[in-house]
């Protein structure tokens, strides 16, 4: 089981895949972590914004999806 800091509505696993429903209350900051997984977010509502270390800056608003490779923060 893996570990949110958001609600997670519910969580399967089929395939070795993990498929959870995790919601963040507005404006709700996650501190650096790595995935040991590749990770696909897929956003229905809301925006999103990411700033990694090196500076780079990434805001999506509205439907979206993200994909993060292993180990990205």
């Amino acid at each position: 089981m893996h570990d949110y800091t958001g609600a997670v509505a519910h969580h399967r696993r089929f395939a070795g895949a993990c498929v959870s429903r995790v919601m963040h209350p507005p404006w709700h900051r996650i501190a650096p972590h790595e995935h040991d997984w590749p990770v696909l977010s897929l956003f229905r509502i809301g925006s999103y914004r990411e700033e990694a270390e090196d500076g780079e800056r990434v805001a999506l608003d509205g439907p979206s999806a993200v994909v993060q490779p292993r180990r990205a923060s």
